[in-house]
C-alpha cells in the first residue's frame, strides 16, 4: 500500500492490493530465502508501515539471522514504531525526490 505516491513508491493506490502477500506467505518467503542463503531483506514497495503485521516480518527475519533495510516515508511512525525500531537499531535516511 503507498499512501502518498513517492516517486520511491511501487504501488499507485493507497488501498491494500488483491496480489499483496499474506501474512504466512510472506513469513513462508523470508523462511525460504535464508534457507537459500540470502543475507540481507529490504522491505519497500509501497508503504511498508501501512501494513499491520510488519513487525511479524522483522521479528522473523532477524531470527533467520538476515539483515535489513526499511524504504518509508516514515510519516506513519507513531511512538510504538520508534520504539520498536530502536529495538533492532535501525538507522533511518531521509531522502527528498
Amino acid at each position: 500500500m503507498c499512501n502518498l505516491k513517492t516517486i520511491y513508491c511501487y504501488d499507485e493506490s493507497g488501498s491494500p492490493r488483491n496480489n499483496e502477500l499474506s501474512t504466512g506467505n510472506m513469513l513462508s518467503l523470508i523462511r525460504k530465502i535464508s534457507k537459500a542463503g540470502a543475507t540481507d531483506v529490504i522491505l519497500m514497495g509501497g508503504e511498508p508501515f501501512k501494513r499491520n503485521d510488519i513487525f511479524v516480518f522483522i521479528d522473523e527475519i532477524v531470527r533467520n539471522n538476515l539483515r535489513f533495510s526499511i524504504l518509508s516515508h516514515g510519516l506513519s511512525s507513531t511512538t510504538e514504531t520508534i520504539e520498536l525500531l530502536k529495538k533492532y537499531h535501525v538507522v533511518i535516511h531521509v531522502h527528498q525526490p
